[in-house]
Protein backbone atom coordinates (compact mmCIF):
# COMPACT_ATOMS: atom_id res chain seq x y z
CA UNK A 1 0.00 0.00 0.00
CA UNK A 2 2.96 2.24 0.37
CA UNK A 3 4.15 1.78 -2.64
CA UNK A 4 1.04 2.98 -4.24
CA UNK A 5 1.13 5.96 -2.48
CA UNK A 6 4.67 7.01 -3.35
CA UNK A 7 3.42 6.57 -7.01
CA UNK A 8 1.15 9.09 -6.89
CA UNK A 9 2.66 11.36 -5.35
CA UNK A 10 5.73 11.21 -8.05
CA UNK A 11 3.44 11.18 -10.88
CA UNK A 12 0.78 13.90 -9.73
CA UNK A 13 -2.65 13.87 -10.42
CA UNK A 14 -3.69 11.93 -13.92
CA UNK A 15 -3.57 9.04 -15.64
CA UNK A 16 -5.99 7.11 -17.93
CA UNK A 17 -8.58 6.24 -15.32
CA UNK A 18 -9.08 9.92 -14.28
CA UNK A 19 -10.30 11.11 -17.95
CA UNK A 20 -13.31 13.13 -17.38
CA UNK A 21 -14.67 13.78 -20.70
CA UNK A 22 -16.14 17.10 -20.92
CA UNK A 23 -17.52 17.41 -24.31
CA UNK A 24 -15.56 20.24 -25.48
CA UNK A 25 -12.96 19.61 -27.81
CA UNK A 26 -9.84 22.24 -27.82
CA UNK A 27 -6.47 22.46 -29.38
CA UNK A 28 -3.95 20.47 -26.88
CA UNK A 29 -0.75 22.17 -28.02
CA UNK A 30 2.22 20.77 -28.92
CA UNK A 31 4.58 20.55 -25.43
CA UNK A 32 7.78 19.11 -26.02
CA UNK A 33 11.02 20.83 -25.77
CA UNK A 34 8.97 23.39 -23.26
CA UNK A 35 10.03 24.42 -19.69
CA UNK A 36 7.64 22.07 -17.57
CA UNK A 37 6.36 25.42 -16.29
CA UNK A 38 5.74 27.06 -20.00
CA UNK A 39 3.81 23.38 -20.46
CA UNK A 40 2.05 23.49 -17.62
CA UNK A 41 0.72 26.55 -18.30
CA UNK A 42 -0.08 25.97 -22.03
CA UNK A 43 -1.79 22.99 -21.18
CA UNK A 44 -4.49 24.88 -18.88
CA UNK A 45 -4.45 27.64 -21.39
CA UNK A 46 -5.92 25.50 -23.88
CA UNK A 47 -8.39 24.16 -21.48
CA UNK A 48 -6.55 21.39 -20.12
CA UNK A 49 -6.34 20.52 -16.34
CA UNK A 50 -5.42 17.49 -16.35
CA UNK A 51 -1.72 17.00 -16.23
CA UNK A 52 0.44 14.11 -14.25
CA UNK A 53 4.34 14.21 -15.07
CA UNK A 54 6.92 11.32 -14.93
CA UNK A 55 10.31 11.32 -15.23
CA UNK A 56 11.57 10.33 -19.10
CA UNK A 57 14.66 8.80 -17.91
CA UNK A 58 12.10 6.07 -15.80
CA UNK A 59 14.32 7.02 -12.62
CA UNK A 60 10.98 8.20 -11.08
CA UNK A 61 12.62 11.79 -9.61
CA UNK A 62 10.41 14.56 -9.07
CA UNK A 63 10.27 17.46 -10.57
CA UNK A 64 9.94 19.51 -7.72
CA UNK A 65 11.37 22.92 -9.75
CA UNK A 66 9.07 23.09 -12.87
CA UNK A 67 11.34 25.65 -14.02
CA UNK A 68 14.62 23.33 -14.18
CA UNK A 69 12.68 20.01 -16.37
CA UNK A 70 11.50 20.30 -19.58
CA UNK A 71 8.81 18.01 -21.77
CA UNK A 72 10.86 15.35 -23.57
CA UNK A 73 7.17 13.74 -24.51
CA UNK A 74 3.68 14.17 -23.96
CA UNK A 75 0.53 11.48 -24.21
CA UNK A 76 -1.25 12.08 -26.51
CA UNK A 77 0.47 13.97 -29.15
CA UNK A 78 -0.62 17.49 -29.58
CA UNK A 79 -3.90 18.26 -31.56
CA UNK A 80 -7.61 18.44 -30.83
CA UNK A 81 -8.93 16.76 -28.26
CA UNK A 82 -11.50 16.65 -25.12
CA UNK A 83 -10.53 18.86 -22.14
CA UNK A 84 -11.16 16.50 -19.69
CA UNK A 85 -8.56 14.11 -20.49
CA UNK A 86 -5.57 13.00 -19.21
CA UNK A 87 -2.07 14.61 -20.34
CA UNK A 88 1.11 13.10 -19.26
CA UNK A 89 4.27 14.79 -19.62
CA UNK A 90 7.50 12.81 -19.14
CA UNK A 91 10.00 15.20 -18.19
CA UNK A 92 14.33 14.95 -18.19
CA UNK A 93 16.19 17.85 -16.07
CA UNK A 94 16.93 21.28 -18.70
CA UNK A 95 20.52 20.55 -18.60
CA UNK A 96 19.91 16.41 -19.91
CA UNK A 97 19.01 15.76 -22.93
CA UNK A 98 16.06 13.90 -23.27
CA UNK A 99 16.41 9.89 -23.34
CA UNK A 100 15.69 8.43 -26.93
CA UNK A 101 12.59 6.44 -25.32
CA UNK A 102 10.29 7.24 -22.85
CA UNK A 103 11.33 5.79 -19.48
CA UNK A 104 8.35 7.12 -18.15
CA UNK A 105 6.08 3.90 -18.37
CA UNK A 106 4.08 4.89 -21.56
CA UNK A 107 3.01 2.24 -24.27
CA UNK A 108 0.97 4.98 -26.23
CA UNK A 109 2.31 5.33 -30.00
CA UNK A 110 1.58 8.97 -29.73
CA UNK A 111 4.45 9.60 -27.69
CA UNK A 112 6.54 12.57 -29.28
CA UNK A 113 10.15 12.77 -28.32
CA UNK A 114 11.12 16.45 -27.67
CA UNK A 115 13.80 18.30 -30.85
CA UNK A 116 16.88 19.78 -28.88
CA UNK A 117 15.20 23.76 -29.01
CA UNK A 118 16.46 26.69 -27.10
CA UNK A 119 14.32 27.21 -23.45
CA UNK A 120 13.83 30.93 -23.27
CA UNK A 121 14.51 32.33 -19.74
CA UNK A 122 13.87 35.74 -18.40
CA UNK A 123 15.75 37.70 -15.76
CA UNK A 124 14.35 38.93 -12.45
CA UNK A 125 15.91 42.05 -13.74
CA UNK A 126 14.64 42.44 -17.03
CA UNK A 127 10.81 41.50 -17.15
CA UNK A 128 10.52 42.05 -20.40
CA UNK A 129 13.49 41.28 -22.33
CA UNK A 130 14.15 37.10 -22.54
CA UNK A 131 17.18 35.57 -23.64
CA UNK A 132 18.16 32.00 -25.17
CA UNK A 133 19.72 29.12 -23.14
CA UNK A 134 20.95 25.95 -24.94
CA UNK A 135 20.46 23.03 -22.93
Amino acid sequence: MTAAVAVVALTGCGGGSHDKKTGVTRMLPSLTGDTLDAARTAASGAGFRNVSVTDATGAKRSASSAADWKVCFQNPASGEADTGISVRLSVAKVAESCPAKDGGGSTATTTRRATHRPVATRHASSPRRSRTRRH
